[in-house]
């Protein structure tokens, strides 16, 4: 790969991730609100501060799938960037703040149509789990014209997070970042981010996959929705067959890599403790993206990921700013 001016270049959502520990009460009232426990719950503005007003004493920090990717991957010690949308305000200020003192390039465009910049209320309960109640805001504003091409010309992965693909403009978005990429001779890297927007938006998935992605990132039954495989084995084969490199995470079970159709199998690491699950594989994916930007093979860049990945389920919050990554795991 030719060397450019960044490693990674994510497309995504800015979101604020906003934490607090709570105990199976608080889940037992959002239940009453018709969200569910252990998942990424999409709520309306009212619902969003329904759940703030369940909440104890909170830890704000920059947050969201392809943003949490790049922190991991600047904190290795990568040159990232992000593009994305936020609103003039307090959470705006926070997710700018934190992304560049990660040493992470911003490419922010600024919404004027009055809504807030997007945030993530989680509450992680005693076993580890966290339930995400995510309010988008203005990143449901994001459109082609928000897409700093150049940005992408001089990055050598650009990441693309399933998530915005919720939004027809978002789509259009997409398409613009996936050729730039391509033009510049770059390679495109996709988030399929959840299994219920795998499916919500199958053939446009599907068709941006197999024209523009080069490197595929998911969970089983992530991919598995993309490729209508009956089970995980199916769906890597599929992948290998397609040439395609894929990353793709079994929770506790570890991962694959697939690449130049070989498959690696990673065995997971088991953490010191478990905190929160929170960004876990949001972890894996930008340490994997580092060691195969840097040349490592599939097999040393997966075992990178799984100790970067298992550290950061031993911490609440889906980062670790006080961390360098690659002080702890490439010395």
């Amino acid at each position: 790969m030719t060397e450019k001016e960044f490693g990674l270049v994510g497309v995504g959502n800015a979101l604020v991730d906003v934490l607090s520990r709570e105990d199976e009460s608080v889940i037992a009232e959002l239940a009453k609100m018709g969200l569910e426990k252990g998942v990424m719950n999409m709520v309306t503005k009212a619902q969003s501060e329904a759940v703030y007003d369940l909440m104890g004493a909170t830890t704000e920090m920059s947050g969201g799938s392809g943003a949490n990717s790049l922190a991991c991957f600047a904190s290795l010690g990568g040159k990232g960037a992000f593009i994305g949308k936020i609103a003039d305000d307090q959470f705006g200020e926070i997710f700018k703040h934190d992304m560049e003192a990660q040493g992470i390039t911003l490419s922010a465009a600024i919404d004027t149509d009055g809504d807030s910049t997007g945030h993530s209320h989680i509450i992680v309960t005693p076993d580890g789990e966290r339930t995400m109640n995510t309010y988008l805001g203005c990143s449901t504003n994001f459109d082609e014209g928000d897409v700093d091409v150049d940005l992408i010309a001089r990055s050598e992965i650009t990441l693309l997070e399933g998530y915005l693909f919720d939004k027809p403009k978002a789509k259009a978005a997409f398409r613009v970042a996936a050729q730039a990429a391509k033009d510049s001779g770059g390679k495109v890297a996709l988030t399929l981010s959840d299994k219920g927007c795998v499916e919500r938006h199958y053939e446009d998935f599907k068709k941006l996959a197999d024209e523009s992605v080069d490197i595929l990132i998911g969970n089983e039954s992530e991919i598995m929705a993309l490729t209508l495989a009956e089970n995980f084995e199916a769906a890597v084969k599929q992948v290998q067959e397609a040439g395609k490199t894929a990353i793709l995470t079994k929770g506790s079970r570890g991962a694959v890599i697939v690449d130049q159709g070989k498959v690696y199998d990673i065995a997971s690491v088991k953490p010191e403790k478990l905190e929160d699950t929170t960004g876990a594989g949001d972890a894996f994916a930008g340490a994997a993206l580092y060691g195969l930007s840097k040349g490592m093979s599939p097999q040393d860049a997966g075992d990178l990921a799984a100790k970067v990945a298992s550290f950061t389920i031993s911490h609440v919050g889906a980062r670790s700013p006080d961390t360098s990554f690659a002080e702890m795991f490439l010395k």
